[in-house]
């Protein structure tokens, strides 16, 4: 349904910023540590792939989106 197309989308978009701004070395690096064995949580990942905390992150991706959107 609606939702999750949105949230399909959403993903998406993450995806592409993860690549546009870290690399695609980074994204499949992310993947890995969020989904690997173990699963850490989300913001030991971002730690550990991109090298930022989750402020960081999200203030790269808002100005990510004005600049994509």
């Amino acid at each position: 349904g609606p939702a999750r197309s949105a949230a399909y989308d959403r993903s998406w978009w993450f995806a592409r910023f993860i690549a546009d701004e870290y690399g695609t070395d980074a994204l499949r690096s992310l993947y890995r540590h969020a989904c690997g064995p173990g699963h850490p949580e989300f913001p030991a990942a971002v730690a550990a792939a991109l090298g930022t905390d989750m402020a960081g992150l999200q203030t790269r991706w808002v100005r990510w989106l004005s600049r994509s959107g």
